[in-house]
């Protein structure tokens, strides 16, 4: 078992905040915080869409995986994702939903991609 430190919350805390840039999720105020109990993940994202606003929680204690750069940048990433998908998340378990607001969420996410990758391949 690896206890993360608070050098490890600042590095992940420096890369969610780099995706966040990277994918434009301006809109979302980002809080971190340390997962308080022993859990199964490294990370998770909460987030409450009304209010854009999002906390990542960074398990303290990682099981079976050492917190090296290469890991936390990982899984700042996959934290990020979670935020950028949280919306169409939210549509599909909302029990009333008009079709055109899956279009409009798919689309929100075509036009993210394009801008992030179609600059990667110039």
């Amino acid at each position: 078992m690896s206890k993360l430190k608070r050098k490890h919350m600042k590095y992940f805390k420096q890369q969610v905040q780099k995706f966040q840039r990277v994918f434009g999720l301006h809109r979302y105020q980002i809080f971190f915080g340390w997962q308080k109990n022993d859990c199964d993940y490294l990370a998770c994202c909460i987030t409450q869409q009304a209010g854009a606003v999002a906390t990542m929680y960074l398990a303290r204690n990682w099981q079976g995986t050492r917190p090296t750069k290469k890991e936390l940048r990982r899984t700042a990433f996959h934290e990020t994702m979670e935020l950028f998908l949280s919306n169409m998340d939210r549509l599909c378990n909302a029990r009333f939903l008009q079709p055109e607001e899956i279009e409009e969420d798919r689309h929100r996410i075509i036009r993210t991609l394009e801008k992030v990758f179609l600059e990667q391949f110039k």
